[in-house]
């Protein structure tokens, strides 16, 4: 199965992003709470 990760790049790459965002957008909540 851990192959699967460089067999699809770009599937990996989306989870990757989508974490990426997730994150970011509740540091966002979380730093700029008005």
């Amino acid at each position: 199965d851990t192959s699967l990760g460089d067999v699809n790049p770009l599937g990996t790459n989306k989870e990757h992003i989508e974490k990426l965002w997730k994150t970011s957008e509740q540091l966002f909540k979380i730093e700029f709470k008005p």
